[in-house]
């Protein structure tokens, strides 16, 4: 997966080197949103008639993945385009540490010395690389 994720991620540079993605991509705008749209009216309209039981909390969660996926993809092409795939790649991946911090927090998740020691060292790393 990490191995595939590289390629793609490197490809998408690539690709947007040479084409501005927005505008490539402007076409599939309004069929994406239509989509999206169905989807959610087909999933309240099954929830309203009751073959769709999902509680609000877990329909909250799966709004918030879908909005911060979407923000972040946005993000992830922005950065793309105005810097170097090394140095967004390694930034991105500070998302491992961002999620432990948020898990601590939240989910009261304890880690050890080692893995602390482990997650300064990776920060201090991706510094040292893109500084």
């Amino acid at each position: 997966a990490m191995l595939r994720f590289s390629i793609s991620n490197t490809l998408l540079k690539v690709a947007s080197d040479k084409f501005d993605l927005a505008k490539s991509l402007l076409p599939f705008a309004l069929p994406l949103f239509a989509g999206i749209v169905v989807f959610v009216l087909a999933a309240f309209y099954l929830a309203h008639i009751g073959q769709l039981k999902i509680s609000r909390e877990l329909g909250l969660l799966l709004g918030g993945v879908v909005v911060c996926s979407f923000v972040g993809v946005a993000m992830f092409w922005t950065s793309l385009k105005e810097g170097k795939i090394a140095e967004v790649t390694a930034v991105l991946s500070l998302s491992t540490i961002v999620v432990a911090l948020i898990s601590s927090h939240f989910l009261s998740v304890e880690f050890s010395l080692k893995e602390i020691a482990a997650m300064i060292l990776a920060v201090a790393s991706i510094l040292l690389f893109v500084i």
